[in-house]
C-alpha cells in the first residue's frame, strides 16, 4: 500500500510539472500560435488530476471529470474568446482557431461559418453525453438528478445555438451569453456528483461560482452582471 502512495504522490508531481510547462508556453506563445488553447485546457485538466491524484487512485469518475475540464477549457478559450475578441484580435496580430476558421467581424457584421460553429457545438455536445456515462456504472443517482442535469444541458446548448448563431457584434450581449452558459455548465459537475458528496455539499458546490462572483466583482469596479469589456 505504501508503494501505491509514492506512486500516486510522484505521478501527482509529474502532473504538476506537466501543467506548469502548458502554462508557461501558452502564456509566452498562446497569442502567436494557433490551436495554443489546446495547451492552456490540458493544463487545466492535469491541474484538476494533480488534485485528484493527492487523494486517491483515478477512477471513471475522475477521467470524466478531467475530459469536462479539459472541455470546458478548450471552448471557454478558443470558442467563446475566439467569438468575443474577433473585432481586435486580427489587429493584434493574434493567431488562434477562431481566426484560422474565419470567424471575423466588418463593421457590427458577425460572420461565424459553419466550421467553426460545429466545432463549438460538437465540444458542448461530447460533453453533455459524456456527464451521463458514470450513471451508467457505480455512481450514485436520483431519478430527479437525470432530469435536472437533462434541463441544465439543454439550457447550455441553447444558450451555445444563440452564441454561434449571431449575426451582429455586440460584445456586451456575447459576454452575457457566455456568463448563463458559464454558470449552468460549472453548476453541472456538483450536481453529478450529489448522489457521492450528499445534495447540501453538492448545492454549495454549484452556487459557489455565483456567489463568488458577486462577493467579488465590486473590487473590479465593473457592476455585477454588466459585461463591459
Amino acid at each position: 500500500h505504501g508503494t501505491v502512495l509514492t506512486d500516486r504522490k510522484m505521478m501527482a508531481l509529474s502532473m504538476f510539472a506537466v501543467a506548469w510547462g502548458l502554462g508557461t508556453v501558452y502564456n509566452l506563445y498562446g497569442k502567436k500560435i494557433a490551436g495554443s488553447d489546446l495547451f492552456v485546457a490540458l493544463a487545466m485538466a492535469v491541474t484538476f488530476l494533480f488534485g485528484a491524484l493527492a487523494f486517491a487512485q483515478p477512477t471513471l469518475l475522475t477521467w470524466v471529470v478531467f475530459v469536462l475540464t479539459f472541455n470546458q477549457t478548450l471552448h471557454m478559450n478558443a470558442v467563446e474568446g475566439g467569438i468575443k475578441d474577433a473585432d481586435h484580435d486580427p489587429l493584434m496580430g493574434v493567431e488562434n482557431l477562431a481566426r484560422v476558421a474565419g470567424v471575423s467581424v466588418r463593421g457590427s457584421r458577425l460572420s461565424i461559418p459553419p466550421v467553426f460553429q460545429v466545432f463549438g457545438l460538437g465540444i458542448r455536445l461530447s460533453s453533455a453525453v459524456l456527464v451521463f456515462v458514470p450513471f451508467m456504472y457505480d455512481v450514485s443517482y436520483e431519478l430527479w438528478q437525470l432530469v435536472l442535469l437533462a434541463v441544465m444541458l439543454a439550457g447550455v446548448l441553447f444558450i451555445e445555438a444563440r452564441l454561434l448563431r449571431l449575426r451582429r457584434f455586440d460584445r456586451s450581449r456575447i459576454r452575457k451569453l457566455i456568463a448563463g452558459a458559464t454558470f449552468l455548465r460549472y453548476a453541472v459537475v456538483p450536481v453529478m456528483l450529489m448522489g457521492e458528496v450528499g445534495v447540501l455539499a453538492g448545492v454549495g458546490l454549484a452556487v459557489l461560482p455565483v456567489v463568488w462572483y458577486v462577493a467579488f466583482i465590486p473590487l473590479t469596479g465593473v457592476r455585477a452582471f454588466q459585461p463591459e469589456m
